[in-house]
């Protein structure tokens, strides 16, 4: 087995450094956009368009029908849409 030269030794150690370095990006970015998440859900309880003890999904539901009313599409239509594209359940 040949000795492993210092260039090589430097090289593998840049290239943990830069996976280390990609990781905490990536990392960060996704703590960005949770606290952005967090903060305007705090907003929809505060201006009382969601409430704090309404369950995750009834939540979501609320948030999405909002959503398609903001770009002028018909909340049931839409659900029907996507009703359609999901697989059948056997």
């Amino acid at each position: 087995m040949a000795d492993k030269k210092p260039d090589d030794i430097d090289k593998e150690a840049a290239a943990l450094f830069k996976e280390d370095d990609e990781k905490a990006v990536d990392e960060l970015h996704e703590a960005c956009k949770l606290d952005g998440v967090v903060k305007l859900i705090a907003g929809y309880i505060k201006n009382g368009f969601l409430a704090h003890d309404m369950p995750l999904i009834q939540a979501l539901e609320k948030l999405e029908k909002k959503k398609f009313e903001l770009i002028g599409i018909d909340p049931d239509t839409a659900e029907e849409a996507e009703d359609d594209d999901d697989p059948p359940t056997t």
